[in-house]
């Protein structure tokens, strides 16, 4: 019998008893602040009794989260208000810090650039702020709604638009360059055309878009035309060619379909109508192997960079799965880094990387990413 709807993800992910909630948020991989390994932790043990709360605010199966009228309205800000901070150990600079205010962050969850090498942070108190190429803060906005959990996915479209993943609203939110929202469409739901937790959206160049959601013993990759239609879709709960584990992130390369399978720990390929091709990583923590992988982005010289949330690092490999480098310690200091949720690329060769533990984001190149761990 299926639980409340988005409810039993515990459950369904990592064989909890069947009376535990357990928060979306944040799976069990865990290091100590004085940069030792990773702890790993079985997540049926962190129980939380908010998450039940939670799904007892959802709306039916099928019907829209209400989403405000009019939608909240972007803050600017004077140039030079809130400064980055110079580099050091390799880094360009770093932005962030502890904090509410704008320009600092609780917990960055995604992150994504322009063509114009501005860059979109979404952290875990609702907020989407926008930084220039110079990380110079330009805006800032919260979502629509963020009481019941926030974003968790960011990608720019070929439209020009930003795609946010609202996670815990089964939806997602459409921003011009802005930050002024413009549209959201998406209903919660097991069925196809539905969400459970939707965590990335990414638009094609030819006018498909891409999302992944997971829960209930549902994991999926969905397809749906620019303006929400539903298309097609692959993957099931589990193990295996077909199976998904939290499916993070979704890119589409040429005609490859790369999705961060996190609890599997790999990238999984496939074609653009579902058929799978191979895997990139494998278990563990090793060089070339991958713990908790949040997000997976092709770089235009065809390489494959992947933010590992468990193992505090990021990998890179080709297309067809070699090993090239990794980059990251886990640790508090400066250019170290706990629990990153993802990466993006800016215009000439920049590295933007969440050190999501720490409210930080870092900007490097990526010659020094790829120079291997600091």
């Amino acid at each position: 019998m299926r639980r409340a709807v988005l409810g039993g993800v515990c459950l369904a992910l990592l064989g909890c008893p069947p009376s535990s909630s357990t928060s979306t948020d944040d799976p069990a991989p865990v290091s100590s602040a004085t940069g030792d390994d990773p702890v790993w932790r079985d997540v049926a043990t962190d129980t939380r009794p908010e998450a039940d709360a939670v799904n007892d605010q959802r709306p039916p199966p099928g019907t829209a989260f209400p989403l405000e009228t009019p939608y909240p309205t972007p803050e600017a800000c004077a140039p030079g208000e809130h400064p980055s901070h110079p580099g050091a150990g390799g880094l360009d600079l770093w932005l962030g810090g502890s904090g509410t205010e704008p320009g600092h962050f609780q917990y960055p969850r995604a992150i994504t650039t322009d063509p114009a090498g501005n860059l979109y942070v979404v952290d875990k108190a609702g907020r989407l702020q926008k930084f220039d190429r110079a990380g110079q803060l330009l805006a800032h906005v919260h979502t629509p709604a963020y009481a019941l959990g926030k974003p968790t996915g960011l990608s720019w479209s070929p439209r020009g638009e930003l795609l946010a993943a609202d996670t815990h609203y089964a939806r997602v939110l459409v921003y011009d360059a802005d930050l002024k929202l413009k549209r959201a469409w998406g209903v919660p739901g097991w069925d196809p055309g539905q969400f459970l937790f939707v965590t990335y959206a990414f638009e094609t160049d030819d006018g498909e878009l891409y999302t992944t959601d997971y829960g209930d013993e549902t994991a999926r990759v969905q397809v749906w035309t620019p303006d929400g239609e539903y298309l097609r879709s692959w993957g099931t709960f589990g193990e295996g060619d077909q199976g998904f584990r939290r499916p993070s992130s979704v890119w589409v390369h040429d005609d490859e379909v790369f999705v961060a399978d996190a609890a599997n720990h790999r990238v999984a390929v496939f074609t653009r109508q579902g058929e799978h091709l191979r895997d990139v990583g494998a278990p563990g923590r090793g060089p070339g192997q991958l713990g908790y992988p949040y997000e997976a982005v092709v770089d235009e010289q065809e390489r494959l960079w992947v933010a590992e949330f468990g193992n505090h690092r990021i990998s890179v490999f080709t297309l067809t799965g070699e090993f090239l480098a990794s980059y990251g310690k886990p640790g508090r200091s400066l250019g170290q880094l706990a629990r990153p949720w993802g990466l993006a690329h800016g215009p000439d060769e920049r590295l933007w990387l969440l050190d999501s533990g720490n409210d930080r984001v870092y900007a490097l190149p990526r010659e020094t990413a790829l120079g291997g761990d600091q």
